[in-house]
């Protein structure tokens, strides 16, 4: 009997060494290491603001190309008083969104970054907190109520693709159009 469990840990021990677990993403093949978090995107929300409400869609995108290869994004809520953890809820329930999303309470990450507008995204390197890229996520609105339908820039987009590919110098900044952040004073 003692022989046996030693044959059978040989024999797993023999497939293992044999057929080993690849760090490779790829359909068929179980990949058992968590990806490395490099970038984290921070991109600050209005439920209610008709440009958020416009992106959706390339929000998607972004999460579909880059969740879980490389990149975490936190959708920030900074109007704390407009803002509730239902309605947030139902925002992301109806677009489909899978981010992390909350209220920026305190709004500690509103003022950090030195967010003024809703859209607005900073991306961030994780491990020196340099940001990469900040302003608008596309340039579908070129201003308040002025939108271009072809030609669009997807900034983002095209910042996390450049980074992820090892383009890490590159710093670029774009002026976001949207609705204002309501600043709150104690």
């Amino acid at each position: 009997m003692n022989g046996n469990i030693i044959m059978y840990n040989l024999l797993i021990f023999i497939l293992l060494l044999t057929f080993p677990v690849t760090n490779q993403s790829t359909i068929g093949k179980v990949n058992l290491k968590a990806p490395i978090e490099e970038l984290s995107a921070y991109l600050f929300l209005s439920e209610t603001c008709p440009i958020c409400i416009s992106l959706t869609p390339e929000i998607k995108k972004i999460e579909a190309e880059f969740l879980n290869k490389g990149l975490v994004l936190h959708l920030v809520f900074p109007n704390v008083k407009d803002s509730n953890p239902e309605k947030i809820g139902k925002f992301v329930r109806k677009y489909h969104l899978k981010s992390q999303a909350f209220i920026d309470n305190e709004q500690s990450l509103t003022n950090k970054y030195g967010a003024s507008t809703t859209p607005e995204v900073f991306l961030v390197e994780k491990k020196t907190d340099r940001i990469i890229y900040s302003g608008k996520v596309n340039d579908e609105f070129i201003a308040l109520g002025k939108r271009k339908r072809t030609n669009i820039n997807h900034f983002l987009y095209d910042a996390i693709r450049k980074y992820l590919e090892g383009d890490k110098s590159t710093v670029i900044s774009t002026k976001a159009v949207g609705c204002f952040i309501i600043k709150e004073i104690d």
